[in-house]
């Protein structure tokens, strides 16, 4: 093979390549991302005894649509956050389901907890949301007496 054969076959080739990187393939029949959906939640909490002593929270999510939840970032109010591995589980819509794993509660604590929730729609993957939701809880049952130094 002569030199100027060798040069047409890898400007041949570069040709090829670009062309292949110029025109990405392309499938029409892919449907295109939804930004306005935006499901809403409806958050419940509930005050329990924790073992160690004290009080802690149980924080329940009721989806207004069908929702696969990636991840919730729940943040008390001294702005500190924790993550709900939804593990892309299907959530029901009207049906109340607990943000917390089995046996674990939050600490309770006074003020306006913020809840954001990331997943995409259950029955079309690919209308992604991200929506926050927020909920005022009380750190004292109503009629509580508080102390005053």
């Amino acid at each position: 093979m002569t030199l100027h054969t060798l040069h047409r076959r890898v400007l041949s080739l570069a040709v090829i390549l670009g062309a292949l990187v110029a025109f990405p393939a392309c499938d029409s029949d892919d449907p295109e991302p939804d930004p306005t959906f935006s499901p809403s939640f409806s958050i419940a909490s509930q005050v329990v005894d924790l073992q160690a002593g004290g009080q802690g929270l149980l924080f329940f999510f009721t989806p207004s649509v069908n929702v696969e939840i990636t991840e919730v970032l729940i943040r008390n109010p001294l702005n500190q956050t924790e993550r709900f591995n939804g593990n892309n589980n299907v959530f029901l819509s009207g049906e109340a389901n607990p943000l917390q794993e089995a046996g674990l509660a939050y600490t309770r604590i006074s003020g306006s907890w913020s809840f954001e929730f990331n997943g995409r729609d259950a029955n079309d993957g690919s209308r992604n949301f991200n929506v926050t939701v927020t909920e005022n809880v009380s750190a004292l049952e109503p009629g509580t007496p508080t102390e005053t130094r």
